[in-house]
């Protein structure tokens, strides 16, 4: 009970909960504006691919593109062009789906698809592409690079999707093309994220409970020290020196019990000599 009653451990578990609590709600700040910087991140590097991939095919595939009709998919210009694809989408890991799309009317079309014939998902040419919540990003992308705000789920699974514009060799619009990044990627990189701001403040609540246990032991060795020459004087001792050397409020309370210590031993040995002086001869 002496253990769980005494200064030291009040004051550890006091600045230990003090430190957890404040690391807790620094942890969970960081960690969600850690998450929102990375899907900003995320977002931007997705539009630049959409733009640079878009650059790539507009002119030449890009017309050729738009010729394309509903049974050409063993045509030697789609397969020219989905093999571009297949090489765009392998020179960086993290895209996930790689295809063009063009309109007619209020509907979007699949033109080429990177996985055709090598996914039974893969979609052929004329292909209505539906989905059931908004698509303003989607049809922004045929006017200028945009990007999802968030993760969608469609027949491909949950993604998230940038989109660039295609232009032809006479700079009229073909059609966008499509880049979907997969949410495993985007999650592998939260998971990284916060366990390494996990281990961090980790390290840090351990390193501030450490200092806080050495700061509690000089607290309680001084505090230990006086209660021991208290202890001394209260039992007639005066020869005792305070081996407390400190320059903030204990230190003051050692120097108060050093010059009560001095005044006790000057009233002593004044008393003693008026004993002497007035002694009968």
């Amino acid at each position: 009970m002496r253990v769980w009653s005494s200064l030291q451990t009040k004051l550890t578990a006091s600045f230990v909960v003090l430190v957890l609590v404040v690391s807790a709600l620094g942890f969970v700040c960081t960690v969600l504006q850690a998450q929102r910087a990375l899907h900003d991140a995320t977002q931007d590097r997705l539009r630049s691919t959409a733009r640079l991939i878009a650059a790539e095919l507009s002119g030449a595939d890009a017309t050729a593109m738009a010729g394309l009709r509903p049974g050409d998919e063993d045509s030697a210009t789609f397969v020219r062009i989905r093999d571009h694809l297949q090489s765009l989408r392998a020179a960086d890991g993290e895209i996930r789906y790689l295809y063009t799309m063009r309109r007619d009317g209020d509907r979007v079309l699949f033109m080429v698809d990177a996985d055709y014939s090598a996914a039974d998902t893969s979609a052929p040419i004329g292909k209505e592409y539906l989905y059931d919540g908004p698509m303003d990003h989607l049809l922004l992308g045929f006017a200028q690079p945009s990007v999802e705000e968030e993760f969608g789920t469609d027949d491909w699974g949950t993604v998230l999707s940038a989109y660039a514009p295609l232009r032809g060799t006479d700079g009229a619009l073909v059609g966008l093309v499509g880049v979907d990044m997969d949410i495993t990627v985007a999650a592998a990189k939260e998971r990284f994220l916060g366990v390494t701001v996990f281990l961090v403040a980790g390290g840090g609540i351990l390193l501030a409970s450490l200092l806080v246990l050495v700061f509690s032991k000089t607290i309680i060795r001084d505090l230990r020290r006086l209660t021991a020459t208290a202890n001394a004087v209260s039992q007639g001792r005066m020869d005792i020196d305070i081996d407390v050397a400190r320059s903030d409020e204990i230190g003051e309370l050692a120097q108060s019990f050093d010059r009560m210590v001095v005044s006790l031993r000057l009233m002593m040995a004044l008393g003693g000599r008026t004993q002497t002086e007035v002694a009968p001869q």
